[in-house]
């Protein structure tokens, strides 16, 4: 078989600089660099500092300034100074490897390890609360994490900066120009599937797992990405010649300056990237922004002091107590305050089971009122030492009372033949135990075991037959390092294990993979399911299978803000769930639900479902709710509703929609449905910009964008529009970075193609530097006003939209002198040869 020689048209499509391809051999070549693309892209998905942003936000209520800090200016000024650095002497390097693969390949092992070390953020931070340096020093380990997080972001900046300024420049060297468009179509074909890999298998444990991605982002790009580098080789560039040994420090910086910084149809390329970071510098907080989109419904200024406790009164009305004593009555629907005129000033409320009756504690008894008239039903006077607070049961029975002598009181709510209901003295204990006064309480659905807690213990002690008795005393064990501090809530819950999980535990390796290959498949069919219905709390549910059995735990939660899970007969942990970064004030168990709520200083609601608790997660909850800057006092669920309301430390009231929030999961979900399409249309998209010339479709995709950003700003309300936006952006967006590399290789010159990108590049970062902090933080800062930041933080749109807007009247510009220089046919770039190639001419589309 005659081996087929090229001929010498073939020769030049096939060819870029001393390199000369067959079809076998570019088909190598792309399939080694898009391997490349593949590793690097999952290590910027996970490395990139998005994680680590949405981190700081979601968990160490960083602010968007800090985070902008730190996740923008200092990669970017960092930029900035290497940027031009690199790419000048990359351009001009002569080795046996090439100008561009020494400096990606030398720099791996450094980057990988400030990607692990980022990766044990959660852990850093634990640690650092456990140091008592920085306790003596003042020094919170908010802010100690902070820093040092910081640094390794720096760290990884630094090093990342290398491989991602000369990698884009590697393209241009051994990719034949004429085949530019399809190599960049089916580069956007491997983005797309290594974001689908991201999106579907990492993105809904990048907090709950975040080390593990990251060492797994790690070893794959210092495996793969080196073997690409090693796989791949560069040709033979002739000798510099506008740079030798004598030229001087201010030489180079001068003829620098002088070339990328003269001609106008540069100055209007980098115009146009100003415009464009602009808009990415405003989206830091988009992930928040959809985390907890409609969570947050309304706000009521129920008092100028903290709210001591919040009930739900049915399902349109909800009660507000002041630390100044005075209930308030809202109407949830209207937003609007109802009457409501109880005879005394009152210590605590809560709301009965049904909401139709609250309890009100007064320094002078116990109340009974009728929610919706105040009306009191039934009292009961107590007299002796003050009442501090007390507890209702779940099924609203019994009420526990404890006083300032540290003595519980045990009333049970009965409800007579007439329909009056009574409050009637069931038993009195007596807690000498305590050493100070208790401060937290709760009592079973039965009424027979009561729970108090003070200082660093909890006492758990039963009723019986007129005998009390000590059930248990519940502390840490000497190997967790932090004692349960100061526990503000607790709870007794159900004991709810799944049969499934010991099921598990006791089948055989084979069995073990035949049922973890079952449920990948169930995940995979259900995964296509799941785009069409958001993932609410509903989806998490325990099991009916679960084995449920009332009072036999007792949830704890204090100030070490883990939420401690107690087996009452053992008196063992069953669990220590992670989650809240600050203490925890207040708990809530939906018994229809078989959920536990929880609120607390770092100013989240969580959710936990019991049933399921993995050690090895950095947050154990189901779903988080957020949405202004204020430290949660109480929180009430009413049953068979979608909200619930929480009262705050500022004297405001709050109204959730449980239903609110896309998860990180569906996020994921979301962003595999884009990324098929962006796959179906990634290689028709680049056949279209090899057609087109790239400066043509990128100023007509840009033009595109504004309008489809002012859409989101105003129609995003919840699920369903945030997927029908994104499915029209992603066709846009498809084609903007299907066009955007081919256009700078059009536009600028091939032989000083890495110092003028590295121009373009100092204009994105300094842009994104200063952005990142006056737009994506301060800005949005002061937009979102610290309180309704999940709504708010839709201006980013705003703001994407103005940058889109300036970018596509810059291309304009350029496109009106890439004519003026000779357009399709007749353009060679200004100020191209001096590097050591020879100048010619774009190659026309």
């Amino acid at each position: 078989m005659s081996k087929h020689v090229l001929s010498e048209e073939e020769k030049k499509k096939f060819s870029v600089g001393s390199l000369t391809y067959t079809k076998a051999s570019l088909f190598v070549l792309f399939s080694w660099l898009l391997w490349g693309d593949f590793c690097f892209q999952i290590m910027e998905h996970v490395g990139g500092l998005g994680i680590i942003g949405l981190y700081m936000m979601e968990k160490l209520d960083a602010n968007m300034f800090t985070v902008g800090f730190l996740t923008s200016t200092i990669p970017m000024l960092l930029g900035v100074f290497l940027g031009p650095i690199i790419s000048f002497k990359s351009d001009r390097y002569r080795s046996k490897y090439g100008r561009r693969i020494p400096f990606m390949l030398l720099t791996a092992p450094f980057l990988c390890v400030f990607l692990v070390c980022l990766g044990f953020s959660d852990e850093i931070y634990t640690f650092l609360g456990d140091l008592q340096i920085l306790k003596k020093l003042g020094i919170t380990h908010y802010s100690a994490t902070i820093v040092v997080v910081g640094f390794l972001i720096g760290g990884f900046a630094f090093f990342n900066e290398f491989v991602n300024t000369v990698w884009w420049y590697l393209f241009a060297d051994v990719v034949p120009p004429h085949f530019m468009g399809r190599f960049q179509g089916l580069f956007r074909v491997v983005n797309s599937v290594a974001g689908f890999f991201f999106s579907a298998v990492v993105v809904q444990y990048q907090l709950t797992y975040m080390r593990w991605v990251f060492i797994g982002a790690a070893l794959l790009y210092f495996v793969g990405f080196s073997l690409m580098c090693w796989r791949v080789k560069e040709g033979e560039y002739p000798p510099v010649t506008d740079v030798g040994h004598e030229t001087t420090l201010w030489d180079k910086i001068s003829l620098y300056f002088r070339e990328c910084f003269t001609h106008p149809i540069y100055i209007g390329m980098y115009c146009s990237t100003f415009f464009t970071s602009i808009a990415v510098s405003a989206g830091i907080g988009s992930s928040y922004f959809l985390l907890h989109i409609s969570q947050h419904l309304k706000e009521f200024g129920a008092s100028k002091e903290k709210i001591v406790s919040v009930a739900a009164a049915g399902a349109d009305s909800g009660i507000s107590l002041g630390k100044d004593g005075k209930m308030k009555k809202w109407d949830l629907k209207s937003g609007k305050e109802a009457p409501f005129a109880p005879e005394h000033m009152s210590l605590q409320v809560e709301a009965m089971p049904g909401g139709k009756e609250i309890v009100s504690l007064s320094k002078k008894g116990l109340h009974l009122l009728d929610s919706a008239s105040a009306r009191e039903i039934v009292s009961f006077p107590m007299e002796g030492s003050e009442p501090l607070k007390f507890a209702l049961s779940s099924n609203g029975k019994w009420i526990a009372i404890l006083r300032l002598d540290k003595s519980v009181e045990i009333l049970s709510v009965s409800v007579g033949k007439d329909g009056q209901s009574s409050l009637n003295l069931a038993g009195k204990i007596a807690n000498p135990e305590l050493s100070e006064q208790g401060t937290a309480l709760s009592i079973s659905s039965d009424g027979s075991k009561i729970a108090v807690s003070c200082a660093d213990f909890v006492l758990v002690k039963e009723l019986r037959e007129g005998k009390v008795n000590l059930l248990a005393e519940l502390r840490n064990s000497e190997k967790e390092v932090l004692p349960m501090k100061n526990m503000k809530a607790m709870l007794f819950v159900p004991s709810i294990t799944d049969p499934q999980d010991q099921k598990e535990k006791d089948s055989s390796q084979t069995e073990k993979a035949s049922a973890a290959f079952s449920k990948i498949m169930v995940n995979i069919t259900g995964f296509f399911k799941d785009m069409a219905t958001n993932d609410t709390i509903y989806r998490h549910l325990p099991s009916p299978a679960c084995a449920i059995v009332q009072d036999a735990w007792l949830a704890c939660g204090g100030e070490d803000a883990k939420l401690h899970i107690w087996d009452i007969a053992a008196a063992t942990k069953v669990m220590a769930m992670k989650g809240h970064k600050k203490e925890i004030n207040c708990l809530s168990y939906r018994s229809d639900l078989n959920l536990l709520f929880s609120g607390g200083s770092d100013k989240m609601i969580y959710v936990w479902n019991l049933s399921h608790f993995d050690p090895k997660a950095n947050d154990n909850s189901i779903r988080s709710y957020a949405g202004y800057s204020t430290e949660i006092s109480s929180i009430s669920t009413p049953a068979d509703s979608s909200k619930c309301i929480s009262g705050s430390f500022t004297g405001k009231m709050h109204l959730w929609n449980l239903e609110g929030g896309v998860t990180l999961k569906q996020m994921g979900i979301l962003r595999c449905l884009t990324l098929i399409l962006g796959l179906i249309i990634a290689y028709p998209f680049g056949s279209l910009v090899d057609r087109f010339h790239p400066l043509r479709i990128v100023l007509l995709t840009t033009a595109i964008i504004v309008p489809l950003q002012l859409s989101c700003f105003f129609f995003i309300v919840d699920y369903w529009t945030f997927l029908a936006m994104e499915i029209l952006k992603t066709t846009a967006f498809g084609l903007l970075v299907a066009g955007g590399y081919p256009m700078f290789i059009s536009i600028f010159p091939r032989d000083k193609f890495g110092q003028f990108c590295s121009a373009n590049g100092l204009a994105n970062q300094f842009t994104r530097m200063l952005a990142g902090l006056l737009i994506g933080g301060m800005f949005m800062d002061l937009i979102t006003d610290k309180r309704l930041l999940s709504d708010n933080l839709r201006y980013v749109y705003a703001v994407c939209a103005f940058g889109y807007m300036g970018s596509t009247i810059c291309l304009l510009f350029v496109y009106k002198r890439w004519k003026m220089l000779g357009g399709d046919k007749g353009y060679v770039p200004p100020l191209s040869g001096g590097s050591g190639e020879k100048a010619e001419p774009a190659p026309a589309s």
